[in-house]
């Protein structure tokens, strides 16, 4: 325990007491690098991500870059022994432009100060030449437990093709549109790689499934989500569409026994059309391959009648441990409602005492008590500087809207940084030492130097 003081003690007296100047000054830099391969076309290369000279890290964001025409990223892999506490999130889509890949041990007590592979990179080479893969840092995005930005210098890799593959080169352009008409011999070669490129046509398609419902107007009902027929995937997201002036979305809900390692984010705003969930296991080994019951939908029924609630899945965004699109189809269900319930006085006042109810939520949780608790812990400053993380790789930041709230302590309208290092500060001022401070007076001598750039 004594330890644990020290070194929350040791992080918030650097956020207070050093200006971030001098942390741009006094840091070391690290080196990220990606080797240089060569190959055919129609082969699939890979290439190493590592990194040395490495200052201390709990957060490192890379973007890759290079010319797609010439180079297809077919995989990203984590190194299995290297940096085994941080979760690798590559982005979903492996066409995007750059490609953003996350490395983040977002409970790290000490930096990752080790040197040697992050990743391997696979590309399938489309055409002749020396083609550079660029790897940019997010210098705001990367930095220490004591929430220092720190700085790496980055070296560039290449993909060359070996000399005397030029008469491939036309053979590549056409093996992605049409592989098995391409006349060249030299074709052949091309078309095993590409065949591999897309496992997912000779794999089942999964589907998703939705419980039928019945209710009266005012009343709530529980829709499930389910699952069957399931291919294996990591990740699954699903867009949920419905008629907000017939239902309301009060709250959505993971199923306790179902895909356990899974971190489901459901949309912050739950009038938003469509409202998306992603479930997500950046640590998976194995594809998940369950079936049954994903999350439960609660509605508000404003109106008689037959209403439909639809749900499609994101193709680019369900993929399996191989980063493969995985085939699962949508569907629709109903909620319906007696006509002999359709009274305006009924759903007005149901309407009102849904606002009544619901007001106070956004403000019922403390500020900094993240986790609602009734404690604003290190746990809680965790779960700010999560959701900062996964809001700044594009993701939603999985917290409610009231969780929300009591992370932007600094009142913002952003969750950053800063309202992760304040609510540390806040904990340690108020529970671990003999100065016991307010939000507004720890607020008002907070250096606003201490933002990092985004």
């Amino acid at each position: 325990m004594k330890k644990i003081i020290s070194i929350l003690l040791s992080a918030v007296l650097c956020v207070i007491s050093i200006h971030a100047t001098v942390f741009a000054e006094d840091a070391k830099s690290g080196i990220v690098q990606l080797e240089s391969v060569t190959g055919n076309v129609g082969d699939t290369v890979s290439m190493q991500l590592s990194v040395k000279d490495n200052p201390g890290i709990i957060s490192l964001v890379t973007d890759l870059s290079y010319d797609s025409t010439a180079l297809k990223l077919t995989k990203v892999t984590k190194s299995a022994d290297f940096w085994k506490d941080a979760n690798m999130t590559p982005g979903g889509d492996l066409t995007a432009q750059p490609f953003r890949i996350i490395w983040f041990d977002g409970l790290a007590k000490t930096d990752f100060t080790e040197n040697g592979t992050l990743a391997e990179i696979s590309f399938e080479i489309l055409k002749a030449g020396s083609h550079t893969v660029e790897a940019v840092i997010s210098d705001g995005d990367t930095f220490n437990s004591r929430f220092d930005p720190v700085s790496f210098t980055v070296s560039s890799g290449k993909v060359d093709t070996e000399s005397g593959a030029a008469v491939t080169t036309t053979a590549a352009v056409t093996t992605t549109a049409a592989s098995v008409t391409t006349a060249p011999v030299t074709t052949a070669a091309g078309t095993a790689a590409v065949t591999t490129s897309a496992p997912a046509a000779a794999e089942g398609s999964g589907r998703l499934t939705l419980s039928k419902a019945a209710g009266p107007v005012g009343g709530t009902v529980n829709v499930p989500i389910g699952i069957a027929d399931n291919p294996g995937f990591v990740s699954l997201v699903a867009d949920i569409s419905f008629d907000s002036t017939a239902l309301k979305l009060k709250d959505v809900k993971k199923d306790a026994d179902f895909w356990k390692s899974a971190t489901m984010t459901p949309g912050g705003d739950l009038t938003a059309q469509p409202f998306r969930i992603i479930w997500f296991d950046g640590l998976a080994k194995t594809d998940f391959k369950e079936n049954g019951t994903l999350a439960v939908l609660s509605f508000e029924i404003l109106k008689t009648g037959s209403h439909a609630v639809e749900v499609t899945v994101s193709a680019d965004d369900t993929f399996n441990t191989a980063f493969t699109p995985v085939p699962v189809a949508g569907c629709t269900g109903t909620i319906e409602t007696p006509s002999v319930t359709t009274a305006p006085v009924t759903t007005a006042a149901a309407s009102v005492t849904t606002a009544t109810e619901t007001a106070p939520a956004v403000s019922g949780i403390a500020r900094g008590d993240v986790n609602a608790d009734g404690e604003i812990t290190v746990a809680d400053a965790q779960m700010v500087l999560n959701a900062y993380v996964k809001g700044m790789s594009g993701q939603d930041n999985g917290l409610t809207a009231e969780q929300a709230q009591a992370a932007d302590v600094n009142g913002d309208k952003a969750i950053s940084v800063e309202d992760a290092q304040t609510v540390l500060l806040y904990y340690v001022r108020n529970t671990l030492s003999n100065t016991p401070t307010t939000w507004e007076e720890l607020l008002g001598k907070k250096p606003a130097a201490a933002r990092p750039c985004r």
